[in-house]
């Protein structure tokens, strides 16, 4: 099963960009009066008479920001009373998801208009405010993701100027609780920076403010452009878009190594593991990132080379032996790990890593990394995307390994884990215990219950899970005794999609839609592979 298609509202999407437009216009118009010799600049004489006309200005035009953004909150509460929605965490969650999609989205717009308001010509300011609308219309991020599509690095530097490619009508993304992540708030201070860097510079300030200002702008882009895992989906192809991403990634560097290097695909196809590990220690961090340190217990101490395939998007800071020696070793294809083993013997390999993934996210927001992927080293070179399927493989071990899991989360949420929880002090959590698949899940709005016997994690913005829901969870709990799971102890996640939907994740596909990629939380056995799929396939 490949990609599969979330539904967007393009009509509003379009309608939130002529929102900005207007915004810019109308700052611009407001803004300018600053540079005519008026009465207001004559009321305003003094040596802070220009300050005090700024912030006059500025006040008027985010009065109307803030009202705008009222009356579109307005317009969701109708909806919601319409389809009877009266989850007060999904509610609120949609203001957040307002005040930075468009509160922040308008207020970059109304520094655009003042830096445009700058200049006494109107032909010139009128000519800068469209083309800095141009720079982060979708249109030219449609254009940027054409003019890098072979170039993953650039692809991913262009997000800078993907301001408003969501649609605010779509106010979560479906299965994910990333809507309001901080990226976006961190491009929206590098614009608004800028524009301030801009007209202080024109404005001809002194040369310590310029230096100050131009410091804390380049400081905010550097920023913006810092690795996240934040996750978007879309109907239409964008460098914005996790797909898309992945596919520009593969593109590019599997052809690439295709012709350097033997065609890697093959090498990988034909690799058979020569070892397995026989045990984990893992230690995470989970910020913008996931930080890791993992040492890997192999079961066999004196080969000549061990190879590991982890995902290219977490990026190798260290590895070494168990007396902290550095070892030899090269990434081939971005996800193939090859150590040459330059000692006697090796007893324990470590990795130290940070990174992310576009789709399987570790972030403040929430964390869905599945057991089936290679977030962490897994013992063999194995496939990791299906380039021609647009679909991640399924990455299991091929035995039973002891791990020791230790999560220290920044975000505000509790982990969960498919091992059994041994110690938590705040946000530091440990796990212990064997598995074919570590799967680690995590979310601000997640609830846990025990219905019908079965322990279930679900979204508190779908409270009507066990009401409106009740017939498939029924059909599901059926099928999770059948297999054991009333006296298991284990978990299943449950997903919704924005409150009005449902969906429950197995290691074989979300129930109604059969997505390919997620897992539940449980120890995996090879035997358990496809057999949800049978399963639900006989239900209906």
């Amino acid at each position: 099963m490949g990609r599969q298609t979330i539904s967007a509202n393009t009509g509003q999407s379009e309608n939130n960009a002529y929102i900005i437009f207007l915004f810019s216009i109308l700052s611009y118009e407001i803004f300018y009066q600053i540079k005519k010799e008026s009465l207001q600049e004559t009321i305003y004489a003094g040596r802070f008479g220009k300050q005090k006309q700024f912030f006059y200005d500025f006040s008027i035009v985010f009065i109307l920001d803030i009202l705008t953004a009222v009356y579109i909150f307005a317009g969701y509460l109708r909806y919601y009373n319409i389809k009877n929605i009266t989850n007060s965490v999904y509610i609120w969650y949609s203001f957040r998801v307002l005040i930075i999609y468009v509160v922040l989205n308008l207020l970059t717009a109304i520094f655009f208009g003042f830096f445009s308001a700058q200049f006494t010509r109107r032909i010139i300011g009128i000519s800068i405010l469209i083309c800095s609308y141009f720079i982060i219309s979708d249109t030219f991020n449609l254009f940027l993701q054409d003019l890098f599509r072979h170039s993953y690095e650039m692809c991913n530097k262009s997000l800078i100027f993907a301001l408003f490619y969501r649609s605010a009508n779509t106010l979560l993304d479906d299965n994910y609780f990333l809507t309001a992540e901080n990226t976006h708030i961190y491009r929206i201070i590098f614009w608004i920076l800028l524009c301030i860097t801009l007209v202080c510079i024109k404005n001809k300030n002194a040369f310590i403010k310029k230096f100050v200002l131009s410091a804390v702008t380049v400081a905010s882009l550097i920023i913006a452009q810092m690795p996240s895992g934040a996750c978007y989906m879309f109907d239409v192809a964008s460098n914005s878009d996790a797909w898309t991403h992945e596919q520009i990634y593969y593109d590019e560097y599997l052809s690439k190594y295709d012709t350097n290097s033997g065609n890697i695909i093959k090498k990988v196809k034909k690799y058979h593991d020569n070892f397995k590990a026989v045990s984990y220690d893992m230690t995470y961090e989970i910020s913008d990132v996931l930080n890791g340190k993992v040492e890997v217990v192999p079961d066999k101490t004196n080969l000549n080379e061990y190879k590991f395939t982890m995902y290219h998007g977490y990026k190798i800071k260290n590895i070494t032996n168990e007396k902290g020696e550095k070892l030899k070793y090269s990434v081939t294809g971005g996800d193939y790990i090859n150590i040459i083993n330059t000692k006697e013997s090796i007893k324990k390999i470590v990795f130290e890593y940070s990174g992310f993934c576009r789709f399987f996210y570790a972030t403040t927001q929430g964390v869905n990394l599945p057991g089936s992927f290679a977030y962490y080293p897994i013992p063999g070179w194995h496939m990791v995307y299906n380039n021609d399927e647009q679909k991640y493989a399924h990455n299991y071990l091929k035995n039973n390994p002891k791990f020791k899991v230790s999560v220290l989360g920044k975000g505000h949420y509790n982990v969960n884990v498919n091992l059994e929880e041994t110690d938590k002090n705040g946000n530091y959590q440990c796990f212990s215990g064997n598995t074919t698949g570590l799967t680690i899940t995590g979310s601000p709005y997640f609830v846990e219950k025990k219905y019908k016997g079965i322990n279930l994690l679900y979204s508190a913005m779908n409270k009507d899970l066990f009401t409106t829901g009740k017939e498939y969870v029924d059909i599901l709990v059926k099928m999770l005794k059948k297999y054991g799971f009333d006296s298991s102890g284990k978990k299943v996640v449950l997903y919704d999609t924005g409150g009005e939907q449902y969906c429950c994740v197995t290691n074989t596909g979300i129930y109604g839609r059969l997505m390919d990629f997620p897992d539940y939380i449980q120890n995996l056995k090879k035997s358990d592979k496809n057999y949800f799929k049978y399963a639900l396939e006989g239900e209906k």
